[in-house]
Parts: structure tokens; C-alpha cells; sequence
């Protein structure tokens, strides 16, 4: 991963995350009640629950769902006693399973009820955009809690791409394989998520005139052009002339052409441009002459 963040919240239950270069797991636990009929589970059973990344949707419930825990071979410092896996899943960004909700700028969000039980994972970029939902808003009127959210940057973006964000109650228990690269919350972490998109060209141009500008991509952690980026770009003419609303970027860069036709002197040609999903990401204003 090339970054992870941990989110303290006031989550129900305990939370579970595993990986493996492809995919990653998520198991949510709570204490275990006396009407519980469950197994010990053995030290490589517990081991298992920490590492074992699982099957698509929810299979590896088979595995560890009839089985309690000691709370504190799986939460250093945990006061729960014995604790039970109350719902599990593992997500790849596969086209061939998601097709076309894998896209640019993806928030993958892993909502879980109060319960503990998890839903199945969406990308809240395409639920979001017709009325530019915050996540608060999506949160509350769904009443979930959202214990893990993966950021991927492209739609063809490979896993070791993606950011984790973990959020837990730690006092339910947290527990992930993470070591380099924690940023707590409060830290202002959303620029590390996603690409950053940069418009340029002239400052001028001519009446009826045309010009060429650069579009460029840049990678949001080493500030250089990102050379993975190969997205097409949507652009809106808020005055002035497009010949064409989209443009591609290839290994981070791109240009389109825009003209002044019709704006008189004095006015101002202004283009938008951005990801399907997430248009405006950045505009240019070109002043007629």
C-alpha cells in the first residue's frame, strides 16, 4: 500500500483487517454472550483470523464463524474475554466482478450496520456525484458506519496503488498489518488519497483566436507527473469553444485545444476539466485580448 490511515470512531464492534497483494479482508467482532454455542478456537485458528485474507462476499464466515476468540491474542490490552467474528468479506478491484464501477478517483466504502454485519462494498464516487453527497450525508441517511474505505486512484489501478483507511473503535479493538506509513486523523490526510490534476497555458488570446493547453497529472504523494495515469479527462466550456469534451492523457499528460470564438475583448474564456466521476478537478481562464 502506499498509505494507510487510522481513524478513531465510535464503532460497536472490533475490527479485523488482513491483505495480500491482490485483495483485502475485513472481519468485524464482538464479545461473546452466554447463549453463544461456540468452539475454542486453537492458536493457528486464531493466527488465521489475523492473516487470512479469505474468499469474495463474505466466504471465509465458514471458517471462522463458529469459533470465539481470546480477546487478547487478538486486541493487545483487550478487556472483552472471548470475542466472535460477526461478519466477514475480501474485495479485489476486478473489472470482471465490478466492471464499470471501477473508476478514476474510486472510494471503495466498506459499510458495516451497528450490528456489526457488513454490507457489500460500493464506490462512493459514482453514488455521490448527481447531488455532490458528502460522506456525512451518505452516512446518516444510510445509517452505517464505514469501518474500512480503499482508495483507488485509477480505474486500472493496481491494488499496491490503493490507500487503507481503517476506522475503528479502539476501544472494541483494532487490528491491521499496517507498520509504515500511519497518519492518524486529524492530520490533513485527503491529499495523500488521490491524483492531482494540473490545467496551463497562455494568459492571453486573440478574439475569435485559438490556443493549446496542457493538461497534467501529478502523483499526490512525490509531487512529480504521475506516469500511470492514462485517463480520459471530460472538460466544460463555460465560455468559449471546445472542438472536443473529452481529451486522453497518456503517462500523466495530455493537451486540447480551445478556442475564443464568439468572446469579445475584454472577456474571459474559462474551461473545466476533471474525471468522469469527479469533474472541475482544476479550470484555466484565458483572458481575450
Amino acid at each position: 500500500m502506499r498509505t494507510f490511515e487510522l481513524h478513531n470512531t465510535a464503532l460497536s464492534h472490533g475490527v479485523i483487517v488482513a491483505l495480500d497483494e491482490n485483495r483485502i479482508s475485513l472481519r468485524t467482532t464482538a464479545p461473546v454472550t452466554a447463549s453463544d454455542a461456540l468452539r475454542e478456537a486453537s492458536e493457528s485458528e486464531t493466527s488465521a483470523l489475523l492473516s487470512w485474507v479469505g474468499d469474495y462476499l463474505g466466504g471465509d464466515m465458514i471458517i471462522f464463524g463458529g469459533l470465539s476468540y481470546d480477546a487478547k491474542s487478538v486486541y493487545p490490552g483487550a478487556e472483552h474475554g472471548r470475542i466472535k467474528v460477526v461478519s466477514a468479506l475480501a474485495w479485489e478491484p476486478d473489472p470482471r466482478r465490478h466492471g464499470a464501477e471501477m473508476s478514476d478517483r474510486g472510494m471503495w466504502m466498506f459499510p458495516a450496520e451497528p450490528s456489526g454485519a457488513l454490507r457489500t462494498p460500493f464506490n462512493r464516487t459514482l453514488q455521490s456525484l448527481p447531488g455532490r453527497e458528502a460522506a456525512g450525508l451518505i452516512y446518516r441517511r444510510d445509517r452505517v458506519n464505514t469501518p474500512l474505505i480503499v482508495c483507488m486512484p485509477y480505474a486500472d489501478s493496481p491494488f499496491a496503488d490503493a490507500t487503507i483507511v481503517v476506522s475503528g473503535n479502539r476501544a472494541q479493538g483494532v487490528h491491521h498489518p499496517f507498520k509504515a506509513g500511519l497518519r492518524e486523523k486529524g492530520i490533513a490526510s485527503e491529499i495523500y488519497r488521490w491524483p492531482i490534476l494540473s490545467l496551463s497555458g497562455p494568459t492571453e488570446i486573440a478574439a475569435d483566436g485559438s490556443t493549446e493547453v496542457t493538461m497534467r497529472v501529478f502523483d499526490n504523494i512525490t509531487q512529480q507527473i504521475d506516469t500511470r495515469c492514462n485517463s480520459t479527462i471530460y472538460l466544460e466550456a463555460v465560455s468559449g469553444y471546445l472542438p472536443h469534451t473529452r481529451a486522453r492523457l497518456k503517462e500523466g499528460q495530455g493537451t486540447f485545444r480551445v478556442s475564443a470564438m464568439g468572446l469579445l475583448p475584454g472577456e474571459e474564456l474559462r474551461v473545466k476539466a476533471g474525471w468522469r466521476y469527479y469533474p472541475g478537478a482544476d479550470e484555466i481562464s484565458i483572458r481575450v485580448d
